[in-house]
Protein backbone atom coordinates (compact mmCIF):
# COMPACT_ATOMS: atom_id res chain seq x y z
CA UNK A 1 0.00 0.00 0.00
CA UNK A 2 1.85 3.11 -1.10
CA UNK A 3 0.26 6.31 -0.19
CA UNK A 4 2.51 8.63 -1.73
CA UNK A 5 2.28 11.24 1.51
CA UNK A 6 2.93 9.05 4.42
CA UNK A 7 6.28 8.26 5.68
CA UNK A 8 5.79 5.95 7.96
CA UNK A 9 5.11 3.07 5.95
CA UNK A 10 6.80 0.19 6.36
CA UNK A 11 7.78 1.06 9.77
CA UNK A 12 7.05 -1.12 13.23
CA UNK A 13 4.45 1.57 14.01
CA UNK A 14 2.36 0.83 10.51
CA UNK A 15 2.66 -2.39 10.71
CA UNK A 16 1.09 -2.47 14.29
CA UNK A 17 -1.17 0.07 13.41
CA UNK A 18 -2.50 -2.82 10.64
CA UNK A 19 -2.96 -6.01 13.20
CA UNK A 20 -5.08 -3.47 14.96
CA UNK A 21 -7.01 -2.85 12.18
CA UNK A 22 -7.40 -6.35 10.78
CA UNK A 23 -7.72 -7.57 14.02
CA UNK A 24 -11.95 -7.33 13.40
CA UNK A 25 -12.91 -9.08 10.75
CA UNK A 26 -16.64 -6.87 10.70
CA UNK A 27 -14.37 -3.41 9.42
CA UNK A 28 -15.42 -1.98 6.12
CA UNK A 29 -15.51 1.76 6.98
CA UNK A 30 -12.77 1.78 9.24
CA UNK A 31 -10.44 -0.47 7.82
CA UNK A 32 -6.58 0.27 7.41
CA UNK A 33 -7.53 0.42 3.53
CA UNK A 34 -9.42 4.17 5.35
CA UNK A 35 -5.39 5.02 6.29
CA UNK A 36 -4.16 5.25 2.52
CA UNK A 37 -7.82 6.88 1.49
CA UNK A 38 -7.00 9.62 4.06
CA UNK A 39 -3.79 10.09 3.45
CA UNK A 40 -4.77 10.27 -0.44
CA UNK A 41 -7.01 13.09 0.58
CA UNK A 42 -4.18 14.84 2.70
CA UNK A 43 -1.88 14.60 -0.45
CA UNK A 44 -4.88 15.25 -3.24
CA UNK A 45 -7.17 16.88 -1.58
CA UNK A 46 -6.38 19.03 0.60
CA UNK A 47 -2.05 19.42 -0.28
CA UNK A 48 -1.39 19.47 2.84
CA UNK A 49 2.29 19.80 3.66
CA UNK A 50 3.51 16.97 5.28
CA UNK A 51 3.82 16.59 8.52
CA UNK A 52 4.65 13.47 10.81
CA UNK A 53 2.16 14.32 13.90
CA UNK A 54 -0.76 14.74 11.31
CA UNK A 55 0.36 11.17 9.52
CA UNK A 56 0.78 9.48 12.89
CA UNK A 57 -2.74 10.73 13.73
CA UNK A 58 -4.21 9.70 10.40
CA UNK A 59 -2.51 6.18 11.18
CA UNK A 60 -3.92 5.63 14.99
CA UNK A 61 -7.00 7.67 14.73
CA UNK A 62 -8.94 4.26 14.39
CA UNK A 63 -6.80 1.77 15.44
CA UNK A 64 -9.10 1.16 18.81
CA UNK A 65 -13.56 1.47 17.40
CA UNK A 66 -14.67 0.00 20.14
CA UNK A 67 -15.48 0.74 23.81
CA UNK A 68 -16.70 2.97 25.44
CA UNK A 69 -14.54 5.97 24.31
CA UNK A 70 -12.71 5.02 20.87
CA UNK A 71 -11.14 8.05 19.68
CA UNK A 72 -9.35 8.06 23.25
CA UNK A 73 -8.45 4.79 22.99
CA UNK A 74 -6.93 5.30 19.50
CA UNK A 75 -4.82 8.15 21.04
CA UNK A 76 -3.81 6.32 24.03
CA UNK A 77 -2.98 3.31 21.56
CA UNK A 78 -0.52 5.97 19.51
CA UNK A 79 0.93 7.02 22.67
CA UNK A 80 2.08 3.93 24.23
CA UNK A 81 3.66 2.71 21.01
CA UNK A 82 5.86 6.14 20.30
CA UNK A 83 9.12 6.67 21.98
CA UNK A 84 8.06 10.27 23.39
CA UNK A 85 5.02 11.98 23.37
CA UNK A 86 3.51 14.23 20.15
CA UNK A 87 1.16 16.30 21.86
CA UNK A 88 -0.04 17.53 18.52
CA UNK A 89 -0.98 13.73 16.56
CA UNK A 90 -2.93 13.17 20.03
CA UNK A 91 -4.56 16.44 19.76
CA UNK A 92 -5.79 15.85 16.50
CA UNK A 93 -7.17 12.37 16.65
CA UNK A 94 -8.92 13.69 20.01
CA UNK A 95 -10.49 16.49 17.43
CA UNK A 96 -12.25 13.82 15.90
CA UNK A 97 -14.25 12.85 19.29
CA UNK A 98 -16.99 15.72 18.57
CA UNK A 99 -15.88 16.67 15.06
CA UNK A 100 -16.55 20.50 15.66
CA UNK A 101 -14.43 23.06 13.58
CA UNK A 102 -11.98 24.52 16.14
CA UNK A 103 -8.20 25.42 16.17
CA UNK A 104 -6.56 22.35 13.95
CA UNK A 105 -8.74 20.80 11.62
CA UNK A 106 -7.07 18.51 9.37
CA UNK A 107 -7.77 15.36 10.58
CA UNK A 108 -11.63 16.37 10.75
CA UNK A 109 -11.11 17.63 7.51
CA UNK A 110 -9.91 14.58 6.79
CA UNK A 111 -12.51 12.49 8.24
CA UNK A 112 -15.10 14.26 6.35
CA UNK A 113 -14.11 14.50 3.13
CA UNK A 114 -15.84 11.83 1.39
CA UNK A 115 -19.01 14.05 1.99
CA UNK A 116 -17.67 17.26 0.04
CA UNK A 117 -18.17 15.26 -3.42
CA UNK A 118 -21.11 13.08 -4.30
CA UNK A 119 -19.10 9.88 -5.88
CA UNK A 120 -16.93 9.64 -2.62
CA UNK A 121 -20.34 10.53 0.10
CA UNK A 122 -22.32 7.74 -1.49
CA UNK A 123 -19.67 5.37 -1.27
CA UNK A 124 -18.84 6.28 2.73
CA UNK A 125 -22.14 6.04 3.30
CA UNK A 126 -22.14 2.00 1.75
CA UNK A 127 -19.02 1.24 3.81
CA UNK A 128 -20.53 2.55 6.79
CA UNK A 129 -23.90 0.59 6.15
CA UNK A 130 -21.76 -2.22 5.36
CA UNK A 131 -20.00 -1.96 8.75
CA UNK A 132 -22.62 -2.00 10.49
CA UNK A 133 -24.41 -4.77 9.20
CA UNK A 134 -20.80 -6.68 9.24
CA UNK A 135 -20.59 -6.20 12.56
CA UNK A 136 -24.35 -6.63 14.22
CA UNK A 137 -25.73 -9.67 11.64
CA UNK A 138 -28.83 -9.68 13.97
CA UNK A 139 -29.24 -6.08 14.63
CA UNK A 140 -32.79 -5.30 12.55
CA UNK A 141 -31.68 -3.52 9.42
CA UNK A 142 -34.23 -0.68 10.68
CA UNK A 143 -31.93 -0.05 13.90
CA UNK A 144 -28.67 -0.36 11.88
CA UNK A 145 -29.63 2.37 9.36
CA UNK A 146 -30.85 4.48 12.09
CA UNK A 147 -27.42 4.43 14.16
CA UNK A 148 -25.77 5.20 11.28
CA UNK A 149 -28.23 8.69 10.16
CA UNK A 150 -27.80 9.84 13.86
CA UNK A 151 -24.48 9.86 13.65
CA UNK A 152 -24.19 11.67 10.84
CA UNK A 153 -26.89 14.01 11.96
CA UNK A 154 -25.33 14.74 14.90
CA UNK A 155 -21.80 15.44 13.51
CA UNK A 156 -23.80 17.73 10.77
CA UNK A 157 -25.46 19.85 13.56
CA UNK A 158 -21.67 20.10 15.49
CA UNK A 159 -20.23 21.18 12.30
CA UNK A 160 -22.85 24.07 11.91
CA UNK A 161 -22.93 25.04 15.31
CA UNK A 162 -18.81 25.24 14.77
CA UNK A 163 -19.50 27.02 11.40
CA UNK A 164 -21.51 29.88 13.17
CA UNK A 165 -18.93 30.15 16.06
CA UNK A 166 -16.20 31.76 13.59
CA UNK A 167 -12.32 31.60 14.21
CA UNK A 168 -12.41 29.35 11.27
CA UNK A 169 -10.01 30.04 7.93
CA UNK A 170 -11.20 31.05 4.61
CA UNK A 171 -10.23 27.35 3.15
CA UNK A 172 -11.47 25.26 6.24
CA UNK A 173 -14.97 27.53 6.15
CA UNK A 174 -15.11 27.00 2.66
CA UNK A 175 -14.34 22.92 3.06
CA UNK A 176 -16.66 22.35 6.08
CA UNK A 177 -19.26 24.20 4.01
CA UNK A 178 -19.06 21.68 1.47
CA UNK A 179 -18.80 18.83 3.64
CA UNK A 180 -21.90 19.94 5.84
CA UNK A 181 -24.00 20.06 2.08
CA UNK A 182 -22.49 16.49 1.54
CA UNK A 183 -23.99 15.52 4.87
CA UNK A 184 -27.21 17.25 4.73
CA UNK A 185 -27.57 15.83 1.32
CA UNK A 186 -27.26 12.17 2.73
CA UNK A 187 -29.37 12.57 5.33
CA UNK A 188 -32.03 13.30 2.55
CA UNK A 189 -31.45 10.23 0.84
CA UNK A 190 -34.73 8.21 0.60
CA UNK A 191 -33.07 4.81 2.57
CA UNK A 192 -31.29 7.33 5.62
CA UNK A 193 -34.94 9.66 5.68
CA UNK A 194 -36.41 6.42 6.33
CA UNK A 195 -34.73 5.68 9.44
CA UNK A 196 -35.55 9.26 10.95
Amino acid sequence: MNTGWSRLEKTAIWNMARRAYEREAWRVHHSFERVAHLHSAAANIFRFDYDRSLDRAILARSAIVVGEAPVRGSAEWLACRLPRPDPVATALIRSTEDFVPTGDNRLILLELSDFAFRESRARNLDLRLQEMEARFPDADGDWRMEQVRNRLAGIADRIDRGLSGGGLSKQDRDAFDLILGGLLAELLRPRLRMAG
